[in-house]
């Protein structure tokens, strides 16, 4: 094994480098810098950043041909902080392939709609960090987004803003007995099929069937309206693209998920998902609700190893997809505690065994507890006023920054990392 990443390594060192990115002097990267000096964080480089080649490789031909990242994550990145800055940050290199995966309706009645429909009404969402499974979920397939929206009622409605260049939408919902179907239109236009209850032949009467329609958006439209028409429909999203060129960047961040209850995840749903979405890289970005779970002792770190593995697994399960495993940020006791400040014992073993199999499995690993300064960083942000009382979640510049030190790892690594290796790297 080591002989031959040994082997990998002279042959991806000895092929020309990528072009990387250009340097874009923006009022946003400007500023986010300087906070990153504020607080001390420094960032830090991507461990084994050649298996991102093909990733990088994909970059450089990203003016022609679009390329899509799927992020993965917890409550750090559920509401798109954190990936909007990488988004946009890609977007300034590469140019806009379009929003690409939106929910149907926000995770509750408060919080941003970049990530959803402009308007929503009549839907209940359901995700895979439920304390106590939601009925409405019942028998419902989790797939890439890790959350569903189900209808109440007849005639749930979500109305999707386009944007000039937008081309492709592709609706992803379920198909089941008594679940309903589903049409879709554009502006004021006829109403579409979608998802058809006709002809559904199921063992179970619980089981549901993926349906992923992919639809051309009229030129010139400027909203796309979906329509249940009856309850219990589901929708998982609907992705927004251009029809070529551009980066589009998929935020699936769940409140309070673990790479355990990722795993909930329907294995055939989430594949036909992500042959769907055919993503050039998958990134996830979890630790911290295992490094207290482990703390709480309701998880042991073999289980995290093990479900960590399955989970990349399943998200590499199209294609080999090249992976990016991003580290846990700091964490502490918190407030109830003598030392609210302290470490967490359990965040650099959890640090660690991300790591480790980060490099077994072939990805490549960012250590965002190092990139954001280390031990005592989480104080440091408090102290600039971008944390939360909980002292777990930064806001605001803290999660800015955050976002700002992975493009930079990831911009350096495309600047050194050599290209054109598919054959040799996949």
């Amino acid at each position: 094994m080591l002989a031959a990443r040994a082997l990998l390594l002279s042959v991806l060192l000895a092929l020309p480098a990528s072009s990387g990115p250009v340097a874009v002097d923006s009022d946003e990267a400007t500023a986010l810098a300087a906070f990153a000096r504020r607080v001390r964080a420094s960032g830090t480089a991507i461990d084994d950043a050649t298996t991102l080649a093909p990733f990088f490789a994909a970059l450089d031909r990203g003016a022609e041909e679009r390329v899509n990242i799927a992020f993965f994550g917890n409550s750090l990145i559920a509401a798109d902080r954190i990936v909007n800055v990488v988004r946009r940050r890609l977007i300034e290199q590469i140019g806009d392939g379009g929003r690409g995966f939106l929910l149907a309706d926000r995770l509750a009645a408060y919080g941003p709609r970049d990530r959803t429909a402009r308007t929503a009404s009549g839907w209940t969402a359901c995700t895979l960090g439920d304390v106590t499974p939601l009925p409405a979920a019942r028998g419902v397939a989790y797939g890439i987004a890790g959350i569903v929206h189900v209808a109440d009622v007849a005639g749930a409605r979500s109305v999707f803003s386009l944007q000039p260049g937008d081309a492709v939408a592709t609706v992803f919902g379920a198909v089941a007995r008594g679940r309903g179907a589903l049409q879709a239109r554009f502006d004021q236009g006829p109403w579409l099929d979608v998802v058809t209850v006709e002809g559904v032949d199921l063992v179970d009467s619980e089981r549901t069937a993926s349906v992923v329609h992919r639809l051309a958006i009229p030129v010139g439209s400027r909203t796309l309206e979906l329509k249940a028409l009856s309850a219990k429909t589901v929708v998982h999203g609907v992705a927004v693209e251009s029809e070529r060129g551009g980066v589009v960047v998929d935020t699936f961040g769940v409140p309070a998920v673990d790479a355990t209850l990722w795993l909930g995840t329907d294995p055939w749903t989430i594949s036909t998902h992500l042959a769907a979405r055919d993503p050039d890289l998958a990134v996830i970005m979890l630790g911290g609700n295992e490094t207290k779970r482990v703390a709480w002792r309701r998880r042991d770190v073999d289980a995290v190893e093990n479900d960590l593995r399955a989970l990349i697994h399943r998200v590499r399960d199209v294609d080999d997809t090249p992976c990016l495993i991003i580290g846990p940020i700091d964490a502490v006791v918190g407030r109830d505690a003598a030392e609210p400040f302290r470490q967490r014992p359990q965040l650099e073993a959890i640090n660690a065994l991300h790591r480790v199999v980060a490099h077994d499995e072939g990805c490549g690993y960012l250590d965002l507890f190092a990139a954001m300064g280390g031990r005592g960083s989480l104080g440091r942000f408090n102290d600039a006023g971008a944390v939360h009382d909980d002292l777990v979640h930064p806001k605001g510049r803290g999660l800015d920054v955050l976002g700002h030190l992975i493009a930079e790892s990831l911009f350096d690594a495309w600047r050194a990392t050599p290209v054109d290796v598919q054959t040799v790297n996949r």
